[in-house]
């Protein structure tokens, strides 16, 4: 499947664009990038407990990634230098214990989408703000899936910045039922600023309190064709 084809057509200009105007725009600004360097923070709220997790990325198309996330003390890097890449092992994967890193060639025909793909089990996570940066056609077309009933709501300001917000629900594939709200915070270039699942009521249950409140809050700050730092990019042993 083609940009094109998951880019909806530009609507007449009104006084504000049209959700899927926006989102367009974002997908193709990130996907169209030739260098993106910046960070991620996500805050995962389960009741009254939260976790953070820490996301450092830098990309130069078409074959350097470097993916840094911390998680308290724990760190999980991903590296390619355009001829390997490598990871921290999985969990799951039986290799001696002192192998603490995995590598692998990047062959022919290969792109960071596939990079990405093949450390997903040893990242701390996967992010749509992740997937939106990396610009795999694959994960794009499933976030175009997983977004519904896209609305632009109007201008807001976000950390000293006007943002365009955007409500709409979220589901895990075209086939399942809608299980939360989401919101994207999108300045009027098309970066994405800030990105919010809110798990709809009765999903999960508390045999105490009734209904227990999930949410994640993707905070982003990731500057597009911007200078990066070559030495990130070495591929780690």
């Amino acid at each position: 499947m083609t940009l094109a084809a998951l880019l909806l057509v530009t609507a007449p200009q009104d006084a504000l664009p049209k959700a899927g105007e926006t989102v367009s725009k974002m997908i193709a600004k990130y996907h169209d990038a030739k260098t993106l360097k910046g960070d991620i923070v996500t805050t995962i709220r389960l009741g009254d407990q939260s976790v953070q997790i820490s996301t450092s990325l830098q990309a130069q198309r078409p074959d350097k990634l470097y993916i840094r996330q911390s998680v308290g003390e724990q760190v999980y890097v991903l590296t390619c230098d355009g001829k390997n890449f490598s990871y921290n092992k999985p969990v799951s994967t039986l290799v001696a214990k002192s192998d603490l890193r995995l590598m692998e060639p990047f062959v022919a025909g290969m792109g960071l989408g596939d990079v990405y793909r093949a450390a997903a089990e040893s990242l701390a996570e996967r992010s749509a703000p992740l997937d939106l940066a990396i610009s795999d056609m694959r994960d794009l077309k499933r976030l175009r899936e997983q977004w519904v009933g896209l609305d632009l709501t109007g201008e807001v300001d976000w950390n000293g910045e006007k943002v365009y917000r955007i409500t709409g629900q979220w589901r895990l594939t075209t086939t399942s039922p809608v299980t939360a709200n989401l919101g994207l915070y999108v300045t009027k270039d098309g970066e994405l600023r800030r990105f919010v699942l809110d798990q709809l009521p009765n999903v999960l249950q508390d045999d105490k309190s009734g209904t227990v409140k999930v949410s994640r809050d993707y905070d982003v700050h990731i500057s597009v064709d911007t200078t990066v730092d070559p030495k990130l990019f070495t591929v780690l042993k």
